[in-house]
């Protein structure tokens, strides 16, 4: 039997594999991502900015300074592994990683309690938002 013009031929497949297709990265996601990739890049930018800020207090405020440099300076240390945990949850959700969906997960549950403790709306409402975009795409992540 030959082929007509225009016909396509069907792919051979040997028997002993099999066809997998991994999942497409959610919108959602992908979003998810972005949000926490900023936040982390914002995150570092500002501890850096805190720990040279303690750094000069330190030395600027006489009696004081290295009470107040030495908490703006773990004020900033703590801000920031949360900027690298952020960019790094970001970074897992971009390659569609289900541990990045998990890290992401516990970042924003412990930002929604603060920000509910400290009266933020805006950061509680963004937060919940991220949590949404997250189990929206969850399916998606392998």
């Amino acid at each position: 039997m030959g082929e007509r013009e225009g016909d396509v031929p069907t792919p051979y497949y040997p028997a002993n594999e099999t066809i997998t297709s991994k999942p497409g990265r959610h919108i959602a996601t992908t979003i998810a991502a972005i949000l926490f990739i900023i936040s982390g890049i914002f995150s570092i930018i500002g501890a850096i900015a805190l720990l040279i800020l303690g750094g000069i207090a330190g030395v600027a405020v006489p009696g004081m300074g290295s009470l107040l440099g030495g908490t703006v300076a773990i004020l900033g240390l703590v801000i920031l592994v949360v900027g690298v945990l952020d960019f790094l949850a970001g970074y897992w959700l971009w390659k569609n990683l289900k541990k990045g969906g998990i890290l992401g997960l516990i970042l924003t549950g412990l930002a929604v309690i603060t920000s509910a403790a400290s009266g933020n709306m805006i950061g509680l409402l963004l937060n919940l938002f991220v949590i949404v975009l997250i189990a929206i795409g969850w399916k998606n992540l392998t």
